[in-house]
């Protein structure tokens, strides 16, 4: 997934909410929930020890393959030199601080699984996210965020997805961002819920994705993500990469709520709360 170029964005005060938070009443929704008891893998880049995640991130696994001229490289899971995985963590567990986003569903934990996303090795990164789905739904995880997207190893990750579908797991993956009819092939494989991206008023990003595998639909407008070499936070379009965060941390909210509930249980209360995807309204 891109994200468009931003601005520096300057620290708010922690009581500051974004406008989508708002309009999603998280507040009225954290008395009741907050995603407690709730494990969310974000399989992406890794992520940046930063104070605003303090508390929140796992320790993860990186399953980054090092070139084949030095086989010995190991690639630490919280050393994202790229900022991705950081941006589509701190959308779900942030505490606001720093300039930093607030998290939707800042109770929850997040398992951070590094890939290849953003560095010249990227071609491989699909078929490390197939492990990636794997080790989260055999360690706990009960949503697997996959703000990634392209057509290699599909079938690797393809099985793996069922695989965490079969453990009772919930894989959010995001349509993408060339503003095409066409879906990411990730998210139509099956047991995948693809998520696309809407503005403020809830309306399409003319950059999101809308394929036929669009499930959800959620806020990926302008929205705090890290920029200048992983050292800032930005304001910029997050897309479908930062909606699959929403959605992610979302399903945590009705799940922390709902501990015993099964996937199938979740899913249809999401889907039932959404209503008609703008996607598909357009499409009538």
């Amino acid at each position: 997934m891109t994200v468009s170029a931003g601005t520096a964005m300057p620290a708010a005060a922690d009581t500051d909410l974004p406008e989508y938070l708002t309009k999603m009443r998280a507040p009225q929704m954290w008395k009741v929930a907050d995603g407690t008891g709730i494990t969310v893998a974000v399989i992406d880049s890794g992520v940046k020890d930063l104070p605003e995640l303090e508390g929140r991130v796992l320790p993860g696994v990186s399953f980054m393959e090092p070139p084949v001229s030095r086989p010995e490289e190991k690639y630490p899971v919280h050393d994202d030199f790229e900022g991705h995985g950081t941006s589509m963590i701190a959308a779900i567990v942030g505490d606001g601080s720093g300039g930093g986003p607030h998290g939707l569903a800042p109770g929850a934990k997040v398992m951070p699984i590094r890939t290849s996303i953003g560095s010249p090795m990227a071609f491989g990164a699909i078929g490390e996210a197939g492990k990636g789905v794997r080790y989260a739904a055999d360690n706990g995880a009960k949503i697997i965020n996959l703000s990634i997207g392209g057509w290699w190893s599909l079938d690797r990750i393809g099985p793996a997805i069922e695989y965490a579908q079969s453990k009772g797991v919930l894989v959010f993956v995001g349509m993408g961002n060339d503003g095409s009819k066409m879906s990411n092939p990730i998210a139509a494989l099956p047991g995948a819920f693809g998520v696309g991206a809407v503005d403020i008023d809830g309306e399409p990003l003319p950059s999101s994705s809308d394929g036929p595998a669009t499930d959800f639909a959620a806020f990926g407008g302008k929205v705090p993500i890290r920029c200048k070499k992983n050292t800032a936070w930005c304001m910029q379009d997050g897309g479908t990469s930062y909606a699959t965060s929403i959605a992610s941390a979302s399903a945590a909210l009705v799940w922390s709520a709902h501990p015993d509930w099964t996937a199938n249980q979740v899913t249809r209360v999401l889907l039932q709360t959404v209503g008609t995807p703008p996607f598909r309204r357009q499409a009538q």
